[in-house]
């Protein structure tokens, strides 16, 4: 009997058989599914808004701890910064050193928005030096007794209470701070106080984006509590500093928990997380209503469609099984096609692996064994270990240059020409860095093997690169070292391949053989010269004091030159914030990673330079010559006054006293120190002219600390002592 289409139907045994097993399998299924899903709907709801809480909350989590971590290292820097040192640890900083060290200060302020103020606490001398943030001013020094933020100083004096460098929420003046207190034990006095300490306060605005994470949900709001129960985030319902507990019946069963979880609280659905670091948990709270009130509606329907679904899988199991007599190369296609995705996967799997050696060393020796035979690897972990480090010369145009994909490509051509150059030597597996960046790692069963010559082997394969790729690429061989350094090899290899800096592009550079470093001391006299330079407009003079300065430091280390760098734009910083006519205008940056030449650095602080010799060419403001003029008379006035200083002078003409110090300096070309004592060597030798009075009364009288510096000071200036100055008149 024909079908009604004009085929045959099929009656094979198997088909039948098949096809009605397909229907029991594919009914019951959806069977059991539906009655699953209506008569436990509501728990799956939860598990589901339990499972997206905890991803956005894991999300909202790291960005937290990314930004504690930020503070810390903030906090850590300020007190390793040596500029810092005087007002840290000294009881009696200069005014110099207390000058340079607020304007470092300044500095900290541009590297994150939300950073409010920083203190420095210094016990010895009983000041507190601050950035900003009190009552609206600038840096300032204020004595630890009448310093406003009580809070900040109960801190200190419990130390032992808070763990260093974390994020302690406070409150003062109405509004609310995280606090990172940094403190070396080193640094204690006799009785167990603190000596020095600093304090980064951050504004609590910089949990909202944390806290809102899950602003797409109206209706719910998420809450970070500490281990000790106190809710650390800010809002409405839940107030910082407040007791979680009192607001909140379930946070007991909450607090301490080792994992993260769900429950229903009375009329309230609360996810939360484990703790993190800090002994925070992130809770996201939602009415229970929000989620349940649609279930019931999801159940008709899902019946519904559970129901349709059946008739369309009966349908489509007919079919599918009528299909089942084409050609089994179908089959054998598709696991083909498995087995390739298989393949093509390995390459990048072996590619992480080899990156992650790089970066954090090698497992344990039964997971790595498993790891090399897995990427059939031929790296020996017994032997001698080197890494060759290769970099693209003109990074930013070879990216620029490239897609994606082709750099890629051209990075992997790169490693298999250095592989193939070297693998008759050694066993060599090339990991690509991405942008412009490639590393081989490199074993030897013995170190040098015979015929070995770094250099030539080096340039062989710089040399290959540019004949086939027309690509100009620098190397650096690191020293040799065992499996486990391959870490400390790798960073070998990048500080030696910084060194290009020096011998430009093409360089060939071996590392491991360049002996003890040697000092490079700051040259703090050039950097001054070159601040005057700018201040008085003079653009060859900047440029001539720049070069002998940076000169100094050609084949220095990567982080000496670094530092450098980064000293030189905080104070071109700090002079544009002595201009008025730049005081709105951005802080220079030089991002130091995307330098490759000294041309190329030469040329870069040559446009800084230009942009502030051109607004300080014109000479001091109208401004600044009345202010020198105020600066002359208070001088005058309390000449006879041991604590006239900078400082007190720019508090009575209501400005900062670096403002000052460089205003004064660009009118008159010296400094305000040096005017005081102009003054009070005048008025000295007028008063040893004209009265009898004791020279110790004439000291005190100039405005002298003691009688044994103004002898020295009298002498040095006048070439003889102040007896026989009088005794000479």
């Amino acid at each position: 009997m024909n079908h009604p289409s004009g085929r045959r139907k099929p009656r094979d045994p198997l088909f039948l058989r098949h096809f009605r097993l397909v229907v029991t399998l594919v009914a019951g299924l959806t069977l059991a599914l539906s009655l699953s899903l209506f008569f436990c709907f509501e728990r799956l709801s939860r598990q589901n808004v339990y499972e997206n809480a905890t991803a956005t909350l894991s999300q909202s989590a790291a960005f937290t701890e990314d930004l504690l971590d930020i503070c810390t290292q903030i906090t850590l820097q300020i007190q390793k910064d040596n500029t810092m040192s005087p007002i840290l640890m000294q009881s009696s900083p200069t005014n110099g050193e207390t000058m340079v060290a607020l304007d470092q200060l300044s500095q900290y302020q541009y590297i994150i928005q939300s950073l409010r103020s920083i203190y420095i606490v210094n016990n010895r001398t009983g000041k507190v030096y601050t950035s900003c943030g009190i009552e609206g001013t600038d840096n300032r020094i204020i004595d630890q007794s009448a310093f406003p933020d009580l809070s900040a100083l109960r801190l200190v004096e419990d130390y032992e209470d808070y763990p260093a460098y974390t994020a302690i929420p406070r409150q003062y003046d109405g509004e609310n701070y995280y606090t990172f207190l940094g403190y070396d034990f080193s640094h204690k006095a006799a009785d167990g106080s603190l000596n020095c300490a600093v304090l980064v306060n951050v504004s609590a605005g910089w949990l909202e984006t944390a806290a809102s994470a899950l602003g797409d949900t109206p209706e719910g709001e998420t809450v970070i509590i500490s281990a000790g129960g106190k809710v650390v985030s800010d809002s409405e319902d839940f107030p910082m500093q407040a007791d979680a507990a009192s607001l909140l019946p379930a946070a007991g069963e909450i607090l301490g928990s080792e994992t993260g979880g769900y429950l229903v609280d009375g009329d309230r659905f609360i996810a939360y997380t484990a703790p993190d670091r800090m002994g925070w948990q992130y809770l996201w709270i939602v009415p229970y209503d929000g989620i349940t009130e649609e279930v019931r509606q999801f159940q008709l329907i899902s019946f519904l469609i559970l129901a349709g679904f059946l008739a369309a899988g009966l349908i489509a199991s007919w079919i599918l099984n009528r299909r089942l007599y084409q050609p089994i190369d179908r089959f054998k296609e598709d696991i083909t096609k498995l087995q390739s995705t298989q393949r093509e996967d390995l390459p990048a799997l072996k590619q992480a692996f080899l990156r992650k050696l790089l970066s954090e060393g090698p497992p344990e020796q039964a997971a790595l064994r498993g790891e090399l035979a897995r990427f059939s690897s031929r790296l020996d972990p017994a032997g001698q270990t080197a890494v060759l480090l290769i970099k693209a010369d003109r990074a930013s145009e070879f990216e620029a240059e490239n897609t994606p994909d082709d750099a890629a490509l051209t990075r992997y051509a790169i490693l298999n020409i250095a592989c193939e150059l070297l693998g008759g030597l050694c066993a060599a597996e090339g990991a690509d860095l991405g942008r412009s960046s490639m590393a081989v790692i490199l074993t030897f069963s013995k170190y040098p093997p015979e015929g070995f010559d770094a250099f030539s082997h080096l340039t062989a394969i710089r040399d290959t690169v540019a004949r086939y790729l027309f690509l100009s690429v620098s190397l650096a061989l690191s020293g040799t070292g065992s499996f486990d350094e391959l870490p400390s090899l790798f960073q070998q290899a990048e500080e030696t391949l910084f060194q290009r800096m020096f011998t430009g592009p093409g360089s060939v550079l071996l590392g491991g053989d360049a002996g003890p470093r040697r000092d490079y001391p700051y040259p703090e006299k050039k950097e001054k010269a070159l601040s005057d330079a700018l201040l008085k407009g003079n653009l060859d003079k900047a440029k001539a004091v720049y070069l002998e300065l940076i000169e100094g430091f050609k084949g220095a280390p990567l982080y000496v030159l670094n530092t450098t760098v980064l000293r030189l734009v905080s104070m071109c910083n700090g002079v544009i914030s002595s201009v008025p006519q730049m005081k709105n205008r951005p802080p220079f940056f030089i991002n130091f990673e995307k330098i490759e030449s000294f041309p190329q650095l030469h040329e870069t602080f040559y446009g800084i330079f230009s942009a502030i010799t051109a607004c300080t060419a014109s000479g001091p403001s109208p401004r600044s010559g009345q202010q020198v003029e105020a600066v002359n008379r208070e001088i005058e006035r309390r000449f006879s006054d041991p604590s006239l200083s900078i400082e007190s002078i720019a508090e009575t003409l209501g400005l900062s006293a670096s403002y000052t110090g460089r205003i004064y300096k660009q009118a008159t070309g010296r400094t305000i120190l040096e005017r005081i004592l102009e003054v009070r060597m005048e008025k000295a030798r007028q008063m040893l002219k004209e009265s009898d009075a004791p020279v110790a009364l004439v000291s005190e009288r100039c405005g002298f600390s003691s009688d044994s510096y103004f002898y020295k000071i009298f002498k040095q200036e006048n070439g003889v002592t102040p007896a026989a100055y009088r005794k000479k008149s």
